[in-house]
């Protein structure tokens, strides 16, 4: 499932640095749910419409205010694939925010890193088999 590296350029105002990624992306408006605990002891669930994701991350756009370096539950919504595959209705796990891009006064573009557990998961896995299985093309979710 891992292919070829790729790299990547990203501005980050004071100049270039390189990303590498070791898994293929895949463009699809997959339905999340972001939580987090909040300071005062409290659970926080906004919902969060993927850009591309892959075994190691995910892009989505979301009106959740987070921080980099948060920690975050993320919980993938299967629906769209195959019964047969018997995954779970959601795949859930956590993730790290790596990077935060405004789009509006209330939109942001959050980068997330799933944790090893997440990550590894064949739950997981077969989820992105079947997306790189089916041409790449987003689905409505």
């Amino acid at each position: 499932m891992g292919s070829q590296a790729d790299m990547l350029a990203h501005n980050t105002g004071s100049g270039l640095r390189a990303e590498h990624r070791s898994f293929e992306r895949v463009k699809a408006g997959i339905k999340l749910t972001l939580g987090r605990r909040l300071e005062s002891g409290g659970d926080i669930d906004r919902p969060a419409l993927s850009r591309d994701i892959s075994r190691s991350g995910v892009a989505c756009t979301t009106q959740h205010r987070v921080s980099i370096g948060d920690r975050v539950r993320v919980m993938l919504s299967t629906q769209g694939s195959p019964h047969a595959m018997a995954l779970p209705e959601r795949i859930s796990g956590h993730a790290r925010v790596v990077r935060i891009e405004r789009k509006n006064s209330s939109t942001r573009l959050v980068a997330l890193r799933f944790d090893e557990e997440m990550a590894g998961s064949m739950e997981l896995g077969f989820f992105m088999a079947w997306l790189l299985g089916r041409g790449n093309t987003p689905e409505p979710a």
